[in-house]
């Protein structure tokens, strides 16, 4: 009777170390402000830089993430002031006339991230809003005006290049 009592105090002692202990209301608020410090610590040491950026790469219209406007996934790599070689990769809504919105990804060489998305367009540009990434871009900001050549190689497929300035506040 002993043993088993000795073995349940045993089993409720490391179920409870187990277990994730909870804050308080005090420790958790001075968490949180400590978390936002340290975001307005980096984004006020942020510094705006001239970006420059080429790419070139290849898309396809398909897939059902803009229906019903139809869906471009665009693909490609480049060469930027402050990232140095890149991968992209967007996803292009469009009824191939005024509506065009573009979300995108660049990936730089050592995998910091950066999130940008369209906010206009004229005939052969189009502006875009740097908002946030991984690494060194987690709190980045800034714009760029790309201008691009755009070609259907098939129904469904085609190429572009394209080349742009802006800034980056990283």
């Amino acid at each position: 009777m002993r043993t088993i009592l000795l073995i349940a105090i045993l089993a409720g002692f490391l179920l409870s170390c187990n277990e994730d202990p909870l804050l308080d209301p005090l420790e958790e608020a001075v968490l949180v402000q400590s978390e936002q410090n340290l975001a307005a610590s980096k984004a006020s040491k942020a510094v705006t830089r001239p970006l420059k950026i080429r790419s070139e790469g290849t898309f396809t219209i398909e897939g059902e993430e803009c229906a019903p406007l139809a869906q471009g996934n665009v693909e490609g790599i480049g060469n930027a002031t402050h990232l140095g070689k890149f991968s992209l990769s967007i996803i292009w809504c469009t009824n191939f006339e005024e509506i065009n919105t573009l979300n995108g990804t660049l990936v730089a060489a050592n995998g910091d991230e950066l999130y940008f998305y369209s906010v206009g367009s004229g005939v052969d540009y189009t502006d875009y809003i740097f908002d946030g990434g991984t690494g060194r871009f987690e709190f980045a900001t800034g714009d760029l005006r790309l201008y691009s050549i755009v070609t259907f190689t098939g129904p469904n497929t085609g190429v572009h290049t394209n080349n742009g300035e802006g800034t980056l506040t990283y």
